[in-house]
């Protein structure tokens, strides 16, 4: 019998714990993609339930010191085992090409990933966006 798939506000309740961490702490560590109070209301289910942007799940991983691919497949409901079988299933087919035609896989799976992956920035361009401030 399959096991339920943990959510992501129990599994970042879990990771957190574990570590030893805050929410203030995961804030700190995420370099300022997400703050404490976010990290609260994911773990409560407050607010998140249109989904949480790329650049804050990214922030979740790094605060709590994991994988972005173990954040994005909690949070899209995949089990991490099956992320781990999918991602090692890749990496058999790409190892049996020959060296020339590994090259051709990498550039059509950068063209696949802009076409139909997630709509982010690369990690190096993301910084922290000044706020808007209304005056008057």
């Amino acid at each position: 019998m399959a096991q339920p798939v943990e959510d992501l506000a129990d599994f970042v309740r879990r990771v957190r714990k574990s570590a030893g961490l805050s929410t203030r702490e995961v804030a700190n560590r995420s370099g300022g993609l997400i703050s404490h109070g976010y990290v609260s209301q994911i773990e409560n289910r407050i607010g998140v339930s249109d989904g949480i942007s790329p650049r804050r799940l990214l922030g979740l991983a790094r605060g709590l010191g994991i994988s972005i691919e173990e954040v994005v497949a909690v949070a899209l409901g995949f089990p991490l085992s099956e992320l781990a079988a999918q991602q090692t299933r890749l990496i058999g087919f790409f190892n049996t090409l020959p060296e020339d035609k590994q090259s051709e896989a990498l550039d059509f799976m950068k063209m696949f990933s802009r076409r139909y992956g997630l709509k982010t920035k690369p990690v190096t361009a993301i910084r922290k966006q000044p706020k808007n401030r209304r005056v008057g």
